[in-house]
């Protein structure tokens, strides 16, 4: 996997511009697990240009949000969901974050359902102008991981919890070890991964 020291910009193409059903996963391995401050791990977000969208992280905690904002020009805490589990430094982990708009944002950890918000959430995601970064978040980049990132993916749906299961437990079936944006995994024209190596 990628050892981070800045962001990856990986820009903003009509794929992941997501305002409804969403997942993102990501295998990572974080170098502390109580940062000074956040990391982001994969995002679409600028809070200073007012550009909100969704985004992961570590948080200083050591857990991880999940947030789906619907305005970008201001945060709004009821719109994420935090992991009650907290990553092991040096450890490589499975973090999953899900919306459904108007139902539910849920965040996996190994393969497992760690927590469900199913209140205020939106109906939908702003669309925010702002590119999607591994590590790191629009607009510098700052808040960039410390670790490893490996194996993003990006869905304009949510994946069942089964899916996330297989995901977890098969992660590197169909690409060569060290890839770490091009898995393609056989499934409907629906799943949208971050990059095609078509």
């Amino acid at each position: 996997g990628a050892d981070l020291t800045g962001g990856i910009n990986t820009g903003n193409p009509s794929s992941v511009q997501i305002t409804g059903d969403l997942t993102i996963a990501a295998w990572v391995k974080c170098d502390d697990s109580t940062p000074s401050s956040n990391q982001y791990i994969v995002s679409k977000y600028n809070a200073s240009a007012g550009q909100r969208a969704y985004a992961i992280a570590l948080l200083t905690s050591g857990s991880v949000r999940f947030t789906y904002q619907s305005s970008g020009s201001s945060y709004n805490g009821a719109e994420d969901v935090e992991s009650a589990a907290t990553l092991t430094a040096g450890t490589w982990h499975f973090v999953v974050g899900t919306f459904q708009a108007s139902t539910a944002g849920k965040i996996y950890i190994d393969g497992e359902l760690d927590t469900s918000n199913t209140s205020s959430v939106p109906s939908s995601i702003f669309n925010s102008s702002s590119d999607v970064y591994i590590s790191g978040i629009d607009g510098g980049p700052s808040n960039c991981f410390d670790g490893n990132i490996q194996n993003v993916k990006i869905y304009n749906r949510v994946l069942s919890a089964d899916e996330i299961t297989i995901l977890y437990e098969r992660p590197w079936e169909g690409i060569e070890y060290g890839d770490t944006f091009h898995y393609d995994p056989p499934a409907p024209a629906s799943m949208l991964p971050l990059t095609s190596d078509s």
